[in-house]
């Protein structure tokens, strides 16, 4: 699952249409910092990560920042990436 302006989160995506668009919406970005704001296991095998995450747009000096948040399913002793959301 993938929710992140610009994409429709009602259409299903797989690992290389996904990894396009994230590549699309940050290829324009100079990074500035990002920081874990918190880890948490759901049980039953889930979990989710949020970070805040701050940038400036290539050619801009305007500083914008998003949450993102990675939800994770555990399976087979491994944690794996399932969904990732951002918001402003």
């Amino acid at each position: 699952m993938l929710q992140i302006p610009g994409a429709d989160a009602s259409v299903p995506f797989d690992r290389a249409q996904a990894s396009e668009l994230l590549r699309r919406r940050w290829r324009n970005a100079v990074e500035r910092s990002l920081t874990r704001r918190g880890v948490h296991e759901l049980g039953s095998g889930k979990g989710y990560a949020e970070l805040q995450r701050r940038y400036v747009g290539v050619g801009t000096s305007d500083e914008r920042q998003e949450t993102l948040v990675l939800g994770f399913r555990n399976g087979g002793g491994s944690w794996r990436l399932v969904a990732l959301r951002s918001t402003p």
